[in-house]
């Protein structure tokens, strides 16, 4: 491989060449440089080229390069880029340069010729090969006219922000030095950059996106970005982000022990004296709370799950409300959000499940078992009251539930206004309107029918709902919610 010092000296003894020579002639120039210096620089770059800049190069599919009055820059860029294919965007002017580039490379390049002033002509070529090859591909805009470079340019670094299956990398041959005289670098100073995207530089406006998804709930997507942003950025506050919305993305999914998996994770993180300077420490008491109450809703479903629900454990941690609270205001965030979106199947079976888990921690708070009737642990009175409640809900056809049998909604409902529970009491008025609710609730595609949830059956499910935990639970467990980073 030709050294720095040979090119140095072969520069040297071209420029005392061309001074032996009277007047200027830019075609004896160039001939005498490609004699005496290109010989060694194109060695130089087929087996050692200068790269700086962001990231690697990695391996390219495809290089699409720009094609301006000198190929000597579009030369050493594709031999540094070492591409599968090499494409060149030409004008009518530099088709005539296409000879030397496929003799200096040694390959075949694919030609387009392009309007010279027309940004879309670029666009326009540049979607074609896209769209012709899979692989890695380099955008070199060395050369070329400033609407030529300034067209691949941008396709690059759309591609980049819009198109994140497509690896792509922009890049540039620079130099250290350059010889104003003879309007040429100085040989062995030239450099491949890869340039960083606009979405590198201005990382805030990524950001920005990512947390208007966090905010609006799509907490999947905004850690898909957050991730993203780490690997390319390096900076950890997002590694961070992105595990609190991947926490989030469990917890809104019901899935509490992953949910608490991740949490436990970032808790443990932010504790560390590694994290000492972490803008979401501030956040860690929170956090912590957060945690402590996943912990409570894991164990809560663990007990309470399937066919274990009558177990005596269950019971008691139904009767919890604190407990069963961070539990209800999880599926009430749950149901504004679906309700936001137009989900009303999906809200009002959240909005259900509030009332239904309210209902059970109330019958629980007074030793009662929310799962099966016990008529037997009833006065008199009470099963009285309770037929009558039913009778008020249902008209004639009401029916007492039989012994041992489950209890559904308003079954329970009619209980606590029996027994005068505190919470449910008051809202004896509103059982026959609930009733009605149910009922479209119960003819809806995801229960037992094929009916639509309207807005209007949603609203009124939501309303009840509010009523019942605002009675039920007076106080949100800490932050039962996203946290805003």
């Amino acid at each position: 491989m030709a050294s720095k010092e040979q090119i140095e000296q072969a520069w040297e003894a071209y420029k005392e060449k061309l001074s032996n020579n009277i007047g200027p002639d830019k075609a004896r120039a160039d001939n005498l440089y490609r004699e005496i210096v290109w010989p060694l620089l194109l060695e130089k770059w087929r087996l050692e080229p200068e790269i700086r800049g962001w990231g690697d190069i990695g391996d390219v599919e495809v290089s699409i390069h720009t094609l301006g009055n000198s190929p000597e820059a579009l030369i050493l860029a594709a031999l540094a880029l070492k591409a599968n294919k090499v494409v060149v965007l030409h004008s009518n002017i530099t088709k005539k340069y296409l000879v030397e580039i496929e003799k200096d490379l040694g390959v075949k390049v694919e030609a387009y010729q392009v309007d010279k002033g027309n940004p879309s002509d670029i666009y326009k070529a540049a979607k074609q090969v896209i769209e012709n090859n899979t692989g890695p591909i380099a955008f070199d805009i060395t050369s070329g006219t400033k609407a030529m470079t300034a067209g691949l340019a941008s396709v690059g670094f759309f591609i980049q922000a819009k198109a994140r299956e497509i690896e792509v990398g922009v890049y540039y041959v620079d130099n250290d030095k350059y010889d104003s005289a003879l309007r040429r670098p100085v040989p062995g100073s030239e450099f491949l950059v890869r340039l960083p995207s606009p979405y590198v530089a201005f990382g805030e406006l990524e950001e920005e996106r990512a947390l208007i998804l966090y905010r609006n709930r799509a907490f999947k997507d905004a850690e898909s970005v957050f991730r993203r942003m780490h690997s390319e950025l390096r900076d950890g506050k997002y590694l961070n982000l992105a595990e609190l919305a991947h926490t989030y993305a469990r917890w809104a999914a019901l899935d509490f022990k992953g949910a608490t998996k991740s949490l436990h994770t970032l808790v443990s993180y932010l504790k560390s004296d590694a994290a000492h300077d972490e803008p979401m420490k501030s956040t860690l008491p929170v956090l912590i709370k957060q945690l402590s109450g996943l912990n409570q809703l894991v164990e809560l479903v663990d007990k309470c799950e399937g066919g274990r629900r009558k177990n005596p454990d269950c019971l008691n941690l139904l009767s919890d409300p604190q407990r069963v609270g961070w539990l209800v205001h999880t599926l009430l965030k749950g149901a504004f959000h679906y309700e936001r979106l137009n989900s009303y199947t999906l809200s009002a079976l959240h909005y259900y499940r509030v009332l239904e888990l309210s209902m059970q921690h109330r019958l629980s708070l007074r030793g009662m078992n929310p799962h099966v009737f016990e008529p037997d642990k009833l006065k008199k009175i009470e099963l009285i009251k309770m037929n009558t409640e039913l009778k008020n809900i249902f008209g004639e056809s009401a029916n007492m539930p039989a012994s041992g049998r489950g209890l559904t909604l308003l079954n329970m409902a009619s209980l606590l206004i029996a027994i005068e529970d505190d919470s449910i009491w008051a809202l004896k008025d509103d059982m026959r309107k609930l009733h009605g609710v149910l009922d479209a609730r119960n003819e809806s595609l995801l229960i037992h029918g094929l009916s639509s949830a309207s807005k209007s059956n949603v609203k009124s499910l939501r309303e009840f709902a509010e009523k019942i935990v605002e009675r039920t639970f007076p106080e949100l467990p800490v932050d039962a919610v996203a946290l805003q980073p």
